[in-house]
C-alpha cells in the first residue's frame, strides 16, 4: 500500500509545530531543577539566581521580535536552522561557562532561539 505523501507531510509539519512549543516549555521548565546546584557552583544570591532563571525569557523576548524579520529575509527553513544553531551554542556555551555572566548570557542565546522557533515552526 503506497504511502500518501499530503499524509506524510502533514504528519512533518505538525510535528515541527508541536516541538517549538515542546521547547518552549522544556526550556523554561528544566531550569527549575538547576538552580540549587548553579547557585553554588558560581556562588550566587537571590538577584543572581532570579536573573539566571529569567535571562531565558529575557532571550525568548528578542527571538520574537526579530523572527519575523529574519523569516522575511532568510525564509523559514534557514531561521529554523538559525534557532537550531542558537540552541547548539546555548548548550555547548552553558556547559563550558565558567562565570555567572557567561552562564546567563549563552541562556539568553539559547532563549533568542527558542523565541523564534515558537515564532517561525507554526508557519
Amino acid at each position: 500500500m503506497p504511502y500518501d505523501q499530503k499524509k506524510i507531510n502533514t504528519v512533518f509539519i505538525c510535528l515541527s509545530v508541536a516541538f517549538g512549543g515542546l521547547l518552549f516549555g522544556f526550556d523554561t521548565a528544566v531550569i527549575s531543577g538547576t538552580i540549587e546546584p548553579v547557585k553554588h557552583q558560581f556562588n550566587m544570591n537571590a538577584s543572581k539566581v532570579g536573573w539566571f532563571v529569567s535571562s531565558g525569557l529575557v532571550g525568548c523576548i528578542a527571538g520574537v521580535i526579530i523572527a519575523g524579520m529574519l523569516s522575511d529575509f532568510l525564509g523559514r527553513k534557514p531561521t529554523l536552522l538559525l534557532a537550531g544553531f542558537a540552541f547548539l551554542i546555548s548548550g555547548l556555551g552553558c556547559s563550558l561557562s565558567d562565570s555567572s555572566n557567561m552562564l546567563v548570557t549563552y541562556r539568553i542565546i539559547g532563549g533568542i532561539g527558542v523565541g523564534i522557533a515558537s515564532v517561525i515552526a507554526p508557519m
